[in-house]
């Protein structure tokens, strides 16, 4: 971090404000209690009504006298005890509602991904910058302690990445239920996919792809459904990818590298468990295909948690991203390490690519 970046330690409770009243953002106000570090959750904002915040706050347990209930967003933009936003919103009402809240001088942890295209993240990035607030793109997988394990230590000591494979599949009744194309931001691919696109710049350091091969199915709403993605980088490197709303799929992943591999079992947005294959010298052994890998297993448990208050798997570990954040906040930081805003501008570049192969146009899009 450089010497502007750091400013002296100004806040110790970190107040947060929750904007959208859905499923995440209750498994967001439940994670918050599993936070190492001091953060509260001080106002809920529905756009629809204050009853309905109210009632999201009767529904999570949370206590209405501490909380300030508000029946729309820019009520909440001008509470002026709130530190942060949480904007869990739908997709196509981002950029709208990140860029009120940076109006309004408040630093955004947007719900993923941060917009429907790569222009609309530009506006946003843009807007943060000359407010001097901070602004990060809501992928809690980068705040993962397994994930920062294997970036940091262990992938490096395997050699150079040579190819990722990985998938994303889970039916669901919600695809066919959206409402098509017309407001933007729907489909399988900003739903689910993206993570596996996030992570594929993640492993490969935020390299720009040379070439993305796809093909799909759409559905009869003119929604993206399912693709096989072909990645190509420098050096030969490789990355395939597969997500769908109408396949089975266990979230595995693979990290082939030149003296060993590192798999995810499955969840490998949310992961616990990873296994390191080590190969021997090459110089050593009389085959390589009859070589016998050392295996090391790492975990990194999340903390006992009550399941039933959580509509997705493991969002419990969605704590992990808010002490990140608040970290951030402390130490006067204006975007996350873990996911930068070039991070984001990179990711929505390479989903805008996807999407135009595909054939899945959003009447923001400007191709």
């Amino acid at each position: 971090m450089s010497e502007q970046q750091k400013q002296p330690f100004l806040l110790k409770e970190i107040r947060w404000g929750v904007v959208g009243a859905g499923r995440i953002a209750s498994d967001f106000v439940h994670a918050i209690t599993l936070c190492q570090t001091p953060n509260k959750i001080k106002a809920i904002a529905s756009s629809d009504s204050l009853e309905r915040a109210q009632k999201f706050c009767e529904n999570n347990l949370l206590d209405k006298n501490e909380i300030n209930c508000y029946g729309s967003y820019n009520e909440l933009f001008n509470d002026e005890f709130i530190d942060i936003v949480y904007i869990s919103n739908l997709n196509h009402q981002h950029k709208e509602t990140v860029l009120a809240a940076l109006n309004s001088n408040k630093n955004v942890l947007c719900e993923k991904p941060l917009a429907v295209n790569k222009l609309e993240v530009e506006e946003m990035v843009k807007k943060a910058k000359e407010k001097g607030l901070f602004l990060m793109e809501g992928y809690w997988t980068r705040c993962f302690p397994l994930w920062i394990d294997i970036m940091s230590k262990h992938l490096n000591s395997l050699g150079n990445v040579q190819m990722f494979s990985t998938e994303f599949g889970c039916p669901i009744i919600r695809v066919n239920a959206m409402t098509g194309i017309k407001d933007g931001g729907e489909g399988y691919l900003l739903a689910s996919g993206c993570y596996c696109l996030m992570i594929a710049q993640l492993i490969f350091k935020s390299e720009k792809p040379l070439e993305l091969k796809v093909e799909g199915k759409l559905k009869e709403n003119g929604l993206d459904y399912w693709a096989n993605i072909l990645i190509k980088y420098s050096d030969n490197k490789l990355a395939r990818i597969f997500y769908s709303g109408e396949h089975r799929a266990d979230g595995g992943l693979n990290i082939y590298c030149e003296k060993g591999n590192i798999r995810i079992p499955e969840f490998f947005w949310c992961p616990e468990e990873a296994i390191i294959r080590r190969y021997p010298d090459p110089k050593t052994v009389p085959h390589l295909l009859a070589v016998k890998a050392t295996t090391e297993k790492i975990n990194n448990n999340l903390p006992e948690f009550n399941l039933f208050n959580y509509n997705y798997p493991k969002t419990a570990g969605l704590f992990y991203q808010i002490d990140h954040v608040s970290n951030c906040l402390r130490e006067g930081m204006k975007e996350s390490f873990l996911m930068t805003l070039n991070d984001s501008l990179l990711l929505a570049e390479t989903l805008d690519e996807i999407r135009k192969q595909l054939g899945v146009k959003y009447p923001q899009d400007d191709f």
